[in-house]
């Protein structure tokens, strides 16, 4: 995804199982992160690529990223998230809705902004 500032957010999965067409479960190769895109593309080299991205910093960034990937159209996300919850419900690995965190992998733009104008004082 964009993540504005010449970088993006990023995490690469890989399809660990699937059934009748449905991803049924994603191996995480690589967690969560923000990195300008040339970098994240490198550290994904050194993995061996994924075949796909998706997102709209994947389309912006298209032309860093050669042949060896495809831009594939991002899929409605609130649908997967429910076929990917369905298979973790499935597999008993679901969290109680109190236990759902927010995942933040950079400061908030208002807390840098705030401290750049501490900084300046």
């Amino acid at each position: 995804m964009d993540a504005h500032r010449h970088e993006v957010f990023s995490a690469l999965f890989e399809i660990a199982a699937s059934f009748e067409g449905e991803v049924a479960a994603l191996r995480e190769v690589e967690p969560p992160m923000v990195a300008p895109p040339a970098d994240t593309i490198e550290r994904w080299t050194a993995l061996g690529l994924p075949s796909a991205v998706c997102g709209d910093g994947a389309a912006m960034y298209a032309n860093l990223l050669g042949t060896a990937m495809v831009v594939v159209q991002t899929p409605p996300l609130a649908g997967l998230i429910g076929r990917l919850a369905t298979a973790a419900a499935r597999d008993g690995s679901t969290v109680a809705p109190a236990g759902v965190q927010p995942l933040y992998v950079r400061r908030p733009d208002a807390e840098v902004a705030r401290d750049r104008a501490h900084l300046k004082r």
